[in-house]
């Protein structure tokens, strides 16, 4: 039969908790780094830059120009909900890892 040791039940936990905390500081990476891989992704400073020439016959804006932006945003605002979303999911995972590491802990106070 195995003996507990509560000082290694403890160092375990507590690498354990180490893990989870670099793991969940690691969601959170400066957007200029992020845009930095990907220079094609949309910032908000490109949205307050963006300028259309205007229609010469009628008053407004060239439409495939504004389509093409719009087609632009469209994609972005789809795929920050997907990063943001998986996000989410993974932070409560981690904090149910965390949580379900830190109980055992609770118990031997």
């Amino acid at each position: 039969m195995e003996t507990f040791n509560a000082e290694e039940a403890v160092q375990s936990l507590n690498t354990k908790v180490d893990r989870l905390t670099e793991l969940v500081e690691s969601f959170a990476i400066p957007a200029k780094a992020r845009h930095a891989v990907d220079a094609h992704r949309i910032t908000p400073m490109d949205i307050r830059r963006v300028k259309f020439v205007s229609t010469r016959l009628a008053p407004g804006y060239v439409q495939s120009e504004v389509d093409e932006f719009l087609d632009k945003v469209e994609a972005e605002i789809g795929s920050l909900i997907v990063e943001r979303d998986a996000a989410r999911d993974e932070a409560a995972k981690l904090r149910e890892e965390l949580s379900a590491a830190a109980a055992p802990q609770e118990g031997m106070a």
